[in-house]
């Protein structure tokens, strides 16, 4: 995990802390459990994942107290097998107790993205086809969830609206994708940046192949539309498909012969993994 990434983490995790523990802290560990007592905080798998967030959840704990000690069982990005730990931590109880449900919810919400995009991923692999997220990612966690993509396999659409771009319905409400095309190419904005069309209709997918573009996004397409709209391509333009498919769905059109999929549930839809955690007592070996 790259620096700017665990930053963002770190950003959230504080906001996420003083949520949980606003002004008091965690009342009911300070009530029944010693300062001094000690334990470790296992993490389990309850189902076959892919794992991603460990640097995430580590800095959660380290946020609440500094002296608590990690060991991973694996790394991000690597299969974790029902049963098998994940990453022990070993400190003062209190302070695990503190940090738990953030520490869970981060690795459950990214393990959750990476192994549906693993999925994805493996269905399209015997073809040329890339796996994309698209930036239907929620507020603040963008970053986060385009690493839980990458750790399963995929890769990024773009990060935000300033990396490329994007002329979509919006962009072309006043005139047409070739006039809209021509402003971009006119602008020293679009200096460097690569500039992909939306559409929707094959006659949309006629105009965009005359441009000189980098990639059509097909959104929204039948499987009739896309396999006719790949006999038209011309010269050396990207093909992407956009939406919501299954993985089945995705196996197929990659056969067709597309470039990109970009899968809006990856970001929108992943169920988190199941992931548990267990308390240990007696002889850390950490």
């Amino acid at each position: 995990m790259d620096q700017e990434v665990f930053a963002a983490a770190w950003r959230l995790c504080e906001l996420a802390l003083n949520e949980a523990l606003g002004v008091a802290g965690d009342v009911t560990s300070m009530v029944t459990i010693p300062p001094n007592h000690r334990q470790r905080a296992r993490f389990v798998a309850a189902q076959d994942a892919v794992v991603a967030g460990l640097p995430v959840a580590i800095g959660a704990y380290a946020q609440i107290d500094a002296n608590i000690r990690y060991h991973r069982q694996i790394e991000d990005g690597e299969t974790v097998k029902a049963g098998e730990t994940i990453c022990e931590f070993e400190g003062r109880t209190r302070s695990l107790l503190a940090g738990e449900m953030l520490a869970l919810n981060f690795l459950q919400r990214l393990s959750g993205i990476a192994t549906l995009t693993r999925k994805y991923v493996q269905a399209v692999s015997h073809t040329k086809t890339v796996i994309l997220d698209t930036n239907r990612t929620l507020p603040g966690w963008r970053l986060l969830e385009k690493y839980a993509v990458e750790m399963g396999g995929g890769q990024s659409h773009r990060l935000g609206l300033y990396d490329a771009i994007v002329i979509g319905a919006g962009h072309v409400a006043t005139g047409s994708i070739t006039q809209a095309v021509q402003a971009a190419l006119a602008n020293p904005i679009a200096a460097g940046l690569p500039i992909l069309v939306s559409v929707r209709t094959l006659k949309e997918f006629e105009e965009a192949c005359k441009l000189d573009i980098s990639r059509i996004l097909m959104v929204g397409m039948t499987d009739r539309e896309i396999a006719n709209a790949i006999k038209r391509i011309v010269g050396e333009i990207q093909l992407e498909f956009v939406g919501r498919l299954s993985v089945s769905r995705a196996k197929l059109i990659s056969e067709m012969g597309v470039d990109f999929i970009g899968v809006v549930d990856l970001t929108q839809n992943a169920p988190p993994a199941e992931f548990a955690i267990q308390y240990v007592s007696g002889e850390s070996s950490l």
